[in-house]
């Protein structure tokens, strides 16, 4: 979910796209997968909750690699930052 969270913000998309997906899915796997529609309220809650918490911690995330860029100007990053980025700020891999 993180990764389309992050490549929706990379292409500019609405908020609200990964919930207006998700009904789409939810609409045409309902014959085959009624719990989904059964449960389509809290599916939309999850995948809302989840953007506004990643969102956050990307953004922090971003914070500590602009102060890491601030403080150590033409220094190579170091990997146990890299690792921090992508463990806990949810950084893809590179």
């Amino acid at each position: 979910m993180r990764r389309a969270i992050r490549y929706s913000d990379k292409l500019g998309l609405k908020k609200n796209t990964l919930t207006e997906i998700s009904k789409f899915i939810i609409e045409n796997m309902n014959p085959w997968y009624p719990e989904l529609k059964n449960n389509e309220d809290f599916i939309y809650s999850v995948i809302e909750q989840e953007q506004e918490k990643f969102s956050l911690v990307y953004q922090r995330g971003i914070s500590e690699l602009e102060n890491f860029f601030d403080q150590n100007k033409g220094e190579i990053i170091k990997a146990d930052l890299l690792f921090k980025l992508w463990d806990t700020y949810g950084f893809p891999q590179i």
